[in-house]
Formats: structure tokens, C-alpha cells, sequence
């Protein structure tokens, strides 16, 4: 119950541009689900929206290691352009495939 709540009223934060409210609330699902890639990566997108690339990264690592592998899922989404120019951004996309 927990986990949905998290999932859902993180999504609608996203959506309503309050990106510090989701993260919070991403941050919960990422305890409760710790091995959960989704949880990380929509974490990982609400710190990139806030340009907050200290709390961005070490996010979408977590987001790799539990299976996120394609480097066009990061690429097309809108919430990482802003971290696009970043170094270590580039070099952690240069980790996945195409």
C-alpha cells in the first residue's frame, strides 16, 4: 500500500512540476523497494528536473545496477536534458548500450 502510494502520488508531483515533493516520495519507494529499477530511475528523474546533478547520478547508478541497460531510455527523456552536457553524466551513459 505503501509502495503504490508512493508510486502514484510521486508521479502526480512530477506532473504538477513539484520536483522536490516527488523526490521525496521516490525516495521512500527506493527503501521500500530497494532492488526496484523503476523506483531509482523516477527518483534519478525528479533530482535531474531539479538540475541537482550530487543527487541525480548516484540515483540512476542505482538505476544501472538494477537493470536499467539501455542508454536511449535516458537520452529521450525530456528530464535529463538539462544534465546532458554534465562529465560524469556522459560517462555513466557511455557505461550503457545503445
Amino acid at each position: 500500500m505503501i509502495t503504490v502510494t508512493c508510486i502514484e502520488w510521486g508521479l502526480i508531483e512530477m506532473e504538477s512540476k513539484r520536483y522536490a515533493a516527488a523526490s521525496c516520495l521516490f525516495k521512500i519507494w527506493t527503501v521500500i523497494e530497494p532492488d526496484e529499477m523503476h523506483s531509482w530511475l523516477n527518483l534519478a528523474r525528479s533530482y535531474a528536473f531539479m538540475a541537482d546533478i550530487k543527487q541525480c547520478l548516484p540515483s540512476l547508478r542505482e538505476a544501472m545496477k538494477h537493470g536499467l541497460k539501455t542508454k536511449q531510455r535516458i537520452l529521450n527523456d525530456e528530464a535529463f536534458r538539462s544534465m546532458k552536457n554534465e562529465k560524469l553524466f556522459k560517462e555513466m551513459l557511455d557505461k550503457l548500450q545503445q
